[in-house]
């Protein structure tokens, strides 16, 4: 298993399709660094990155950072994951979140909205890495679909063994193809022992494999909020039909965007750190063109009346 910076791999290296843990992790990686361009924060001081801090909102659904006067922090702050509890709000919200840290060796029990403030990624603290794991692994099922729809494809027909000696033949042979190589027949026994019945799989199927692929990615952008239009109909699609979905692109991001802004008011209030966050990249792209559409319409709508 290669390391967190996958120092050392081979470009010749082949995919082990068969190791569904470690290509779903590869999915999962992927999906993740993507995620990364969704927003930009503004005043983070250097001491949180924001390529941690935000790969402890995605994976983690949130983030904690605690005062700065702690001995420990050096008058710097920091985000920290751990583990929440206390007793409950009146909401059944924690009101302790432990940290422990052995870089800074600060281990502590901090009391929400006193000593630390707690930024969700969401307003549910989930994150998006159940998203991506969901999709990772539909991805990777449909890879070896298609990995196996590919070699069988090579395979016009199936093979019968009689005997033991046949098997082992008949294995050798289709371990050939497999490798890609041209299978040969070494001995007689092989072809009286041996017999042959039609492969009736459907000739579309790899089509079909990669139609679904496709799917699969555009339902995880659009979960994402960003627009992945998939036409199931293989023909043109009409404005109105290709618009279809925007209504369900933006509100997660919403969420996120809205949940975050709020975190980052109580954090300013209460320690005076200022942060803030907007959209970016295609999401910014996205933002802008719903707004577009939006004021078109109303300008359809004041037109007409």
């Amino acid at each position: 298993m290669p390391n967190a910076y996958n120092i050392g791999l081979s470009l010749g290296t082949q995919t082990d399709f068969t190791d569904k843990q470690r290509q779903t992790a590869a999915y999962v990686t992927y999906m993740l660094n993507r995620l990364q361009a969704m927003f930009v924060y503004d005043g983070l001081p250097e001491s949180i990155p924001k390529r941690d801090f935000t790969l402890m909102l995605l994976t983690n659904g949130w983030a904690c950072i605690p005062r700065n006067d702690f001995p420990e922090l050096n008058g710097k702050y920091y985000a920290f994951t751990g583990g929440l509890g206390g007793e409950p709000s009146p909401y059944y919200m924690p009101t302790k979140c432990v940290v422990a840290n052995p870089a800074l060796n600060f281990t502590r029990e901090l009391t929400i909205n006193e000593d630390c403030v707690i930024i969700p990624n969401d307003s549910a603290w989930a994150g998006l890495l159940p998203i991506c794991q969901r999709y990772a692994t539909l991805l990777m099922e449909n890879d070896i679909s298609i990995r196996m729809a590919s070699i069988n494809s090579r395979v016009l027909t199936f093979l019968a063994a009689s005997d033991d000696m046949a098997a082992r033949s008949a294995a050798q042979y289709l371990k050939d193809v497999e490798a890609g190589k041209a299978g040969v027949i070494a001995e007689r026994a092989f072809l009286d022992g041996i017999k042959t019945f039609p492969h009736t799989a459907g000739a579309n199927n790899i089509v079909q494999l990669v139609e679904l692929q496709q799917y699969i990615k555009a339902s995880f952008f659009n979960d994402i909020g960003l627009n992945a239009n998939f036409n199931m109909k293989r023909e043109a699609l009409n404005s109105a039909e290709s618009g279809l979905n925007e209504a369900s692109l933006l509100p997660l991001v919403d969420d996120m965007l809205n949940t975050q802004r709020e975190a980052f008011r109580n954090l300013r209030e209460r320690f005076g750190l200022n942060i803030t966050v907007r959209r970016a990249s295609s999401w910014e792209d996205e933002q802008e063109r719903a707004d577009r559409e939006t004021s078109e319409r109303g300008d359809g709508e004041n037109e007409n009346e």
